[in-house]
């Protein structure tokens, strides 16, 4: 289980902004996750990708998403042009 202190750390080291750290770091759902690499593994994704943005609009993203899969939709909507769909429905990769 993830603790609360290795989650903080993990977030700071991605320069998440205080808004959306604090929403991650009080979401429950976070924390059932097996370990702090799921979650840096989902955060490399994001910002390999140059979208970490959309943790501030869907926190969920970290709590549900997994990176390969998050890897594949991103790597979907690039091929068909339509990335931009992540600003408005971000879910989708959660």
């Amino acid at each position: 289980m993830i603790t609360h202190t290795d989650l903080k750390d993990v977030l700071e080291r991605y320069n998440i902004t205080e808004h959306t750290k604090n929403k991650i770091l009080s979401s429950k759902r976070i924390y059932k996750r097996k370990d702090i690499e799921d979650v840096e593994n989902v955060l490399n994704v994001l910002r390999q990708h140059q979208l970490l943005f959309l943790l501030d609009q869907c926190s969920s993203i970290l709590a549900l998403g997994k990176s390969k899969e998050i890897k594949a939709i991103i790597e979907i909507l690039s091929r068909y042009s339509i990335l931009p769909i992540l600003d408005q429905c971000p879910s989708i990769l959660a």
